[in-house]
């Protein structure tokens, strides 16, 4: 188990993502007051205090919904991040497996061509003794003879 300083919280941030969800949530709020102001507020001979008003009272029921807009894009950066790290692990293991194949395959390719040598070599020292008619009484080479 982790000790504690290696522990994180489940509500942290991530590192350098409390800049994003700020700058995320104060555009939200800014547009929404702008849009208030030219859209929500009362028409007519109001003064300026009852417009503030009218934009505030918009605004402040905005900010709940900015909250959770922000909160859901933060959980779905997370689970993107999450996906990602996945996609990036599978890739290596499948990579690694690949590089374990292909190591294998050189080795067989490898014990294949000393077999090869192996039978060349007794093949040319029976022709030699056959041309010669000399007596050859050599055993082919065997699975053990590598």
């Amino acid at each position: 188990m982790k000790n504690n300083s290696e522990r994180v919280s489940i509500f942290s941030f991530r590192k350098g993502g409390a800049r994003l969800e700020l700058t995320l949530f104060v555009v939200l709020v800014l547009a929404y007051t702008i849009f208030a102001g030219v859209y929500l507020t009362p028409k007519g001979p109001s003064g300026w205090p009852e417009i503030l008003a009218s934009i505030v009272g918009h605004v402040s029921t905005f900010i709940p919904v900015a909250i959770v807009v922000v909160l859901v894009f933060e959980i779905v950066g997370v689970y993107i991040m999450l996906l990602w790290d996945l996609y990036r692990e599978e890739r290596n293991r499948q990579r690694q497996e690949r590089e374990a194949a292909l190591q294998q395959a050189r080795s067989r390719a490898e014990e294949a061509e000393k077999r090869i040598n192996l039978w060349e070599a007794w093949n040319t020292r029976r022709v030699e003794a056959e041309r010669q008619n000399a007596k050859f009484d050599e055993p082919p080479p065997s699975e053990s003879d590598k």
